[in-house]
């Protein structure tokens, strides 16, 4: 494949996550695509991982403190996404990994496709109580239901696929790990709408209603399911009072959402519209408070990045 000039820069979100971390960050530094920048943030862990970091020695690497943890890596994200110039933003959570072909690939499918968003199957992993993990098999290998072998007329894969139909109904539709147009991103308002748990599936509905996402069947990039992850845990996880009250909320966002695209399908808005109405409606969740400290955090890493420039 040909080289493409295209910088990216790649946010990992932290929280207690030291036994996986440098696997995460190991798995990006070592891509075959090497315009890239890694931002590790640290979401207000008082034990972060800089020691364990520090002898992968690479420029390209760049560790961050937040002030205080948000309960989510949705706020870590937008102070990224705000901060950056690159082209483009690649998803990579903290106990995952990616193939080291990920980047590369994802980039040259977007360019293919003329994409806004590329995604790819993932292999699925399932940690056991000694620490090791098990394969489970791969998902996201299928884009709709007529090409999947295993599903069933009208009903839910059992392996799961990304589904690009988008309906009046609110449903996780796409894996959120994957390679974004930071520019889109941003006209939708960024990262960070108040919410905490179910952002990621809105955002890919977002997305589907205002770009177009491109999906590889190879799997490229390595999930890892524990107990104690934030859609896992007892606190946090599906099925409690706070995924259940956030879904609540995320569902009438995509509703409104829903009801924008159907007038711009039906040509009464231009796109333009249809995007400032959706950043204006998951805006408007974000606090005075917030948003002050999303632009002082922000500052915060920009002078980071810069220092860091001017030393390397």
């Amino acid at each position: 494949m040909p080289r493409l000039e295209a910088p990216v820069t790649a946010c990992i979100p932290y929280y207690k996550g030291q036994r996986y971390i440098c696997r995460a960050v190991q798995s990006l530094l070592t891509q075959t695509h090497r315009d890239l920048q890694v931002i590790v943030m640290n979401d207000g862990d008082t034990n972060p991982p800089w020691a364990d970091l520090m002898s992968l020695r690479d420029p390209r690497l760049v560790c961050f403190d937040l002030q205080r943890n948000h309960g989510g890596p949705f706020f870590a994200y937008a102070v990224v996404a705000n901060t950056v110039t690159s082209t483009w933003f690649l998803i990579q959570e903290q106990d995952d990994w990616s193939d080291p072909r990920r980047l590369q690939r994802l980039l040259h499918l977007a360019a293919a496709r003329s994409a806004d968003v590329a995604l790819s199957a993932q292999f699925f992993h399932r940690e056991n109580p000694d620490g090791t993990s098990t394969p489970v098999g791969k998902r996201w290998q299928y884009i709709g239901r007529s090409n999947c072998p295993v599903c069933k007329t009208g009903g839910r894969c059992t392996e799961c696929f990304v589904d690009t139909g988008i309906t009046g109904r609110y449903r996780y539709r796409a894996p959120h790990a994957g390679l974004f147009r930071l520019n889109l991103l941003r006209r939708l308002g960024g990262y960070y709408a108040g919410l905490h748990l179910h952002y990621d599936s809105l955002l890919m509905n977002l997305l589907l209603m205002t770009g177009t996402v491109a999906h590889a069947a190879e799997p490229l990039y390595h999930r890892l399911l524990r107990p104690d992850s934030i859609t896992h845990s007892t606190a946090t996880g599906f099925g409690t009072e706070p995924s259940n009250q956030e879904r609540i909320t995320v569902a009438a966002l995509y509703e409104k959402s829903y009801a924008d695209y159907q007038r711009y399908v039906s040509g009464k808005i231009n796109s333009n519209d249809l995007v400032s109405s959706i950043r204006a409606r998951c805006q408007s969740r974000v606090t005075a408070m917030e948003r002050q400290e999303l632009a002082m955090e922000t500052a915060r890493l920009r002078a980071r990045i810069d220092a860091t420039l001017q030393y390397a």
